[in-house]
């Protein structure tokens, strides 16, 4: 199986409406993508079917975000999981 890439989520800090996850060699399959706020609320949930190989896949944050620390958590479709720290700062 492929790792997601060191720049897996971009940009970090996040300036806009969008942030890109970027899936370098990745296996064919579902994978759940989760915006988690400070205090652990899921504030946006949303499921990418992956043909395999690379992509790179743009998520719009919700209007709702305000500046701050945030988590994004990936659940890949091997039962794994990867967490990213970013920061919105708008």
């Amino acid at each position: 199986m492929g790792t997601l890439a060191p720049d897996g989520v971009y940009p970090n800090p996040v300036i806009g409406a969008t942030v890109s996850l970027q899936l370098t060699n990745q296996p064919k399959g579902v994978y759940q993508v989760r915006l988690i706020n400070p205090v652990g609320q899921v504030l946006l949930n949303k499921t990418i079917v992956h043909a395999a190989g690379s992509s790179t896949e743009i998520i719009s944050l919700p209007a709702n975000c305000s500046n701050g620390n945030y988590m994004i958590r990936i659940s890949l479709p091997d039962g794994g999981r990867v967490v990213e720290k970013i920061v919105i700062s708008n």
